[in-house]
């Protein structure tokens, strides 16, 4: 991933949340339902912008509202130009964010595991048994009484 510098970052930032506010204000016009802009990647020219967006659902939904903004990008971008103050507008390419489904898929496997654990919990030893051959010299001798 390339470094980006610090006005990048608050462009982006500043990008993100505009444009969640337009869409956000522009819902029923777009007919979509909760839509999050997770990330906006502006090029270092500002002429391009990646947004990238994610849904409650599964991917369907997801696609159905990437597909929608990415018609809509036109109308976004001209709702977006008295917001900002840069040279010129970034043009708008909506992404699908697959992120947040991951992580759940995660936290899911994760709970799973242990849910596992709660049903069999593993068989700890009390005392680790001698391994046969050769002895370890830095084990402590046990004295044995005779």
């Amino acid at each position: 991933m390339v470094k980006s510098s610090r006005r990048i970052e608050q462009v982006n930032d500043f990008l993100r949340n505009e444009i969640a506010n337009l869409i956000r204000e522009e819902r029923d016009e777009l007919r979509l339902k909760l839509v999050s802009v997770t990330e906006v990647q502006t090029s270092p020219d500002l002429r391009h912008a990646r947004v990238y967006i994610s849904t409650l659902g599964g991917d369907k939904e997801r696609d159905a509202a990437v597909e929608t903004l990415r018609r809509h990008a036109r109308h976004l971008r001209h709702l977006l130009a008295p917001r900002i103050t840069f040279r010129s507008v970034p043009e708008l390419d909506f992404r699908p964010d697959a992120s947040l489904e991951a992580g759940a898929a995660v936290l899911r496997a994760l709970n799973e595991v242990e849910h596992e654990r709660e049903i069999n919990p593993p068989h700890i030893e009390e005392e680790a048994p001698e391994p046969e051959g050769k002895p370890n010299p830095r084990a402590k001798k046990r004295r044995t009484e005779d």
